[in-house]
C-alpha cells in the first residue's frame, strides 16, 4: 500500500512540474531565427528563457556576439568575437530609472527636458560632445555632435529617424545616405527580444548608422514589408511573410530590386518560438 502511495506522489510532483514548465512557455518569445538558413551566410541568433537576444552564431556553432543583461532587462554587454576570442566587449550601466550612465566606462548623463543622452569625449586638442536624442521608448531619433579641435569648431547630425505609430518610417545617415520603409500590420517579434540592445548600442558609436540596430526591422512594432535603402538609389528589398495564429512571422522571403527589376529572391529568415518544435 506504502508503495502504491509513493507512486501515486511521485506521478502527481511530475505532472506539476510539468504544468509548471508548460505554463512558463510563453508562445510570443523567440527562442530562435535562421538567417539565410542552409547558407554559406547562415546566422543563427539565439534568445534566452526571457526572449532576449542572447547569441549570435554561425550555422558551425562559432560564437559572433554574444549579449548579458541585468535583472530589470537592461543591456550589461556585448561582446564582438573574432577567432573564438573577444576582441571588442561593451559594457554599460545605469540608473534606478534604466536611464545610461556609462558606455564603455565613459561617464553619460542624461537631461530629461531635451529627453536626450550626452557624451563628452576629450583627446588632445579635441574636445567633442556627442547629442543622441530619443523618442518616448528611448529609440534614437537624432545623433548631433559640436566638437572643437586644432581647426576650429565643428557640428552637425549624423542619424535623423522618423516614427510614426511605432515604425520607423524613414532615417537619415549622414555617413551612408538616407533609407524609408512600408509596414505589415502584424507584431514584430523583434522589437520586444532587441529592445535592450535598440536603446542602447548607439550611445557606444560617434558616427551612428543603420548598420548600429537603429533600423526599421529591430525598433518596429510591425513587420517590414518594403526597405528602400536609399530615397535616391535604385535598390530596394520587398518581404513576403507567413505568420502563425499570434499573427506572428515564421517565414520571411526577401526579394531584391534594382532598377525595379527583380535580382534575386530567397529566405530570409525562419522564426521559433518558445514551445516549437525546433529542426
Amino acid at each position: 500500500m506504502k508503495k502504491i502511495v509513493s507512486i501515486i506522489l511521485l506521478v502527481l510532483i511530475c505532472l506539476s512540474c510539468t504544468n509548471q514548465e508548460t505554463s512558463s512557455i510563453d508562445p510570443t518569445k523567440l527562442v530562435l531565427v535562421r538567417f539565410y538558413p542552409d547558407s554559406a551566410y547562415e546566422r543563427n541568433w539565439i534568445f534566452n528563457e526571457n526572449g532576449l537576444l542572447k547569441d549570435i552564431k554561425k550555422q558551425d556553432g562559432t560564437v559572433l556576439e554574444h549579449f548579458t543583461y541585468d535583472a530589470n532587462g537592461n543591456l550589461l554587454s556585448n561582446s564582438i568575437y573574432s577567432d573564438g576570442a573577444a576582441t571588442i566587449t561593451h559594457t554599460f550601466t545605469y540608473d534606478n530609472n534604466g536611464h545610461v550612465t556609462s558606455a564603455n566606462g565613459i561617464p553619460v548623463s542624461y537631461d530629461p527636458a531635451e529627453n536626450a543622452y550626452i557624451k563628452n569625449i576629450v583627446s588632445g586638442s579635441e574636445n567633442y560632445t556627442y547629442t543622441y536624442s530619443l523618442n518616448a521608448e528611448r529609440l534614437l531619433i537624432r545623433q548631433g555632435y559640436y566638437g572643437v579641435n586644432q581647426d576650429g569648431t565643428e557640428q552637425g547630425e549624423w542619424y535623423v529617424g522618423n516614427f510614426t505609430n511605432g515604425n520607423l518610417t524613414g532615417y537619415y545617415d549622414g555617413g551612408a545616405g538616407d533609407g524609408d520603409y512600408q509596414y505589415d500590420t502584424k507584431i514584430n517579434p523583434f522589437k520586444t527580444a532587441l529592445l535592450p540592445i535598440v536603446r542602447t548600442i548607439f550611445i557606444t558609436k560617434n558616427y551612428v548608422g543603420p548598420a548600429n540596430w537603429s533600423i526599421g526591422e529591430y525598433s518596429s512594432n510591425n513587420n517590414v514589408l518594403l526597405n528602400g535603402y536609399d530615397s535616391e538609389g535604385p535598390e530596394d528589398t520587398v518581404y513576403e511573410y507567413e505568420y502563425n495564429t499570434n499573427n506572428l512571422p515564421v517565414k520571411c522571403i526577401s526579394n531584391n530590386y534594382y532598377m525595379g527589376n527583380l535580382e534575386g529572391s530567397g529566405t530570409h529568415s525562419l522564426y521559433y518560438y518558445q514551445g516549437d518544435i525546433i529542426p
